[in-house]
C-alpha cells in the first residue's frame, strides 16, 4: 500500500474509491488524526471520516450535537457520513465537518 501526501486544495470528487488520513488540530486543543473514505453519491459525494484518537474529544462531540447528530460511546469507532459537491476541497470539507484545521493529507 502506498500513500501519497496531498495539497489541501484537491477536490473530494478526484478521491472518489480512496481511503485518506488527514492529520490537524482543533483550535485549542492538542493533535487529532481522521480517516476518511470518500465514495460517489449521484452528482455529489460522500466523505466518512472517523477519528482514529483513543480519547473521547468533547470538541469533536459538541459538532456533533451541533449537526444534530449523538456523539457515539466509542471514540474509536465513530464515523459520520457528509454529502459534499465534488468540487468541494478535502481541506474545506474536513475543516466544516469536524473542526480540524488539517496540516497534512494523505490518500492510498
Amino acid at each position: 500500500m502506498v500513500w501519497a501526501l496531498l495539497p489541501h486544495d484537491t477536490p473530494v470528487g478526484d478521491l472518489v474509491g480512496r481511503s485518506v488520513v488527514a492529520r490537524g488540530t482543533v483550535e485549542g486543543s492538542s493533535e487529532m488524526v481522521l480517516a476518511a473514505r470518500v465514495t460517489r453519491l449521484g452528482d455529489d459525494v460522500a466523505v466518512r471520516w472517523s477519528t482514529l484518537s483513543a480519547r473521547t474529544d468533547p470538541l469533536l462531540a459538541a459538532a456533533q450535537r451541533a449537526l444534530g447528530q449523538e456523539p457515539a460511546h466509542d471514540p474509536a469507532k465513530e464515523a459520520e457520513v457528509h454529502r459534499l459537491p465534488a468540487g468541494a476541497t478535502i481541506g474545506a470539507a474536513l475543516l466544516a465537518a469536524t473542526d480540524v484545521h488539517v496540516e497534512r493529507v494523505a490518500v492510498c
